[in-house]
């Protein structure tokens, strides 16, 4: 029994230890492609960035928002 709480002991350590020595925190908002239609169906540029297809924008959101 006592070898089980020194296992979750341990992964906790490992978890904490992981989160403490990882990059930057990614700023809400920092990925483009979270912004929605308004930025994904922009322009084809913009649709390919985010995996959008012309059909896509075309369908749900009457196509590229600049010709």
């Amino acid at each position: 029994m006592k070898s089980i709480y020194v296992c979750v002991l341990i992964l906790v350590f490992v978890a904490f230890l992981g989160l403490a020595m990882s990059d930057e925190p990614t700023l809400v908002g920092g990925n483009r492609c979270t912004w929605g239609p308004s930025y994904w169906c922009k322009n084809a540029e913009t649709a390919k960035e985010c995996s959008i297809t012309a059909e896509h924008c075309a369908e749900r959101y009457g196509g590229f928002k600049e010709q």
